[in-house]
């Protein structure tokens, strides 16, 4: 028998974002993250206090200028965007490690990424 879960289960979905192996995090229009999850830690290796917004985290995680440039240019195109394409960046790990990482925006509503 399988058991259906509704989206408004919120103890579900908090136990999907507090244990996640991927990087969860919600931006607003104005580049500003309102949430992290544990996940997105782990992959970037900063919190939210430490990159409290794109252009921060962007700073942090690309040490190449002009790709600094090219990915806040990107992402503030996408987070106006209905369907942002999925992009995947060389990222570097607040420890140092490089990385491949798959970065994929979606829409939530009129104020949020």
């Amino acid at each position: 028998m399988k058991t259906k879960y509704k989206i408004e289960d919120k103890d579900l979905i908090t136990a999907i974002f507090q244990n996640s192996n991927d990087g969860i995090a919600v931006v607003g229009k104005d580049g500003e993250f309102k949430i992290f999850s544990p996940g997105m830690k782990k992959l970037i290796g900063y919190d939210i206090k430490e990159a409290p917004t794109l252009e921060i985290a962007i700073e942090k995680l690309f040490t190449d200028p002009s790709l600094k440039t090219e990915v806040l240019e990107l992402w503030q195109k996408d987070i106006k965007s209905d369907h942002p394409p999925a992009r995947t960046f060389f990222i570097k790990h607040k420890n140092g490690e490089k990385r491949w990482c798959r970065f994929q925006l979606s829409p939530l509503n009129e104020d949020n990424v």
